[in-house]
């Protein structure tokens, strides 16, 4: 299997969504919990789209 990379605004992204995720959510906010929140973003968001939603998540915050 050939491994996929990213560009750091696409991680930087992934990163934000999971992190309004876990601010969004019933779930302690420590660093368990945010794996719990990354490891589905991969197949939820694909990375063409991912930086865009992240900008506006961050607009609206």
């Amino acid at each position: 299997m050939e491994k996929e990379l990213y560009t750091w605004e696409q991680v930087r992204a992934y990163s934000i969504i999971a992190l309004h995720n876990l601010l969004h959510s019933a779930n302690q906010v420590n660093l368990k919990n945010i794996k719990m929140f990354m490891d589905p973003l991969q197949t939820l968001y694909g990375k063409d789209g991912v930086v865009e939603y992240a900008e506006l998540l961050l607009k609206k915050s």
